[in-house]
């Protein structure tokens, strides 16, 4: 079953970067990575610009720098120095990914990284409840963005009202995620 939140999040991505379809690859055993999201549109070109920049770019990817594949483009995305997925985009708006991009793509390689992590019967009987979901998931993007509400709240694809009531829910002191003002 796929991960709701790697999905929603894949539409988010696709819709920032002004595409059409798109899917989240992660490195496979093998050569290939392995589909793990796919939007619809998702045609077997897109399957195989992936699987021919994996092959022929894979240490570009590994650095983290996005390849262009014709009006394609493939993004890895890092998590602890590693390529824990990649996202195809069927064409991407120059630029992307922009720094607030790449913070987004952070939230989605950490979501990534600890499904890798253990099993799907584990995974669901440890699964937190949603309050500390939340709690992690704002503060992820809360630290990303520096304290930015709005920002965070972009990143994770809900109104910034969605993230005061959490941070009031849970006794997150927003200020603590803001950086620091000296004084003039």
């Amino acid at each position: 079953m796929a991960d709701c939140f790697l999905e929603a999040h894949l539409r988010a991505v696709a819709d920032v970067a002004k595409a059409s379809s798109g899917a989240l690859f992660v490195p496979g055993l093998g050569d290939l990575p392995d589909l793990r999201v796919a939007l619809a549109g998702l045609d077997q070109a897109g399957i195989n610009s992936v699987t021919v920049a994996w092959a022929t770019r894979r240490s570009q990817l590994r650095r983290g720098e996005p390849a262009r594949v014709g009006t394609g483009l493939v993004w890895p995305l890092r998590s602890g120095g590693d390529v824990v997925a990649i996202i195809y985009l069927d064409r991407a708006a120059p630029g992307f990914p922009t720094p607030d991009d790449e913070a987004h793509g952070r939230l989605i390689a950490e979501r990534v990284r600890t499904s890798r992590e253990t099993s799907v019967g584990v995974r669901l009987a440890r699964e937190a409840p949603l309050d500390e979901e939340m709690r992690r998931l704002i503060d992820v993007a809360l630290r990303e963005t520096g304290g930015n509400v709005s920002a965070a709240a972009d990143v994770l694809g809900m109104h910034r009202d969605t993230i005061y009531y959490w941070a009031s829910k849970l006794t997150l002191d927003l200020a603590d995620y803001r950086p620091v003002r000296r004084g003039r």
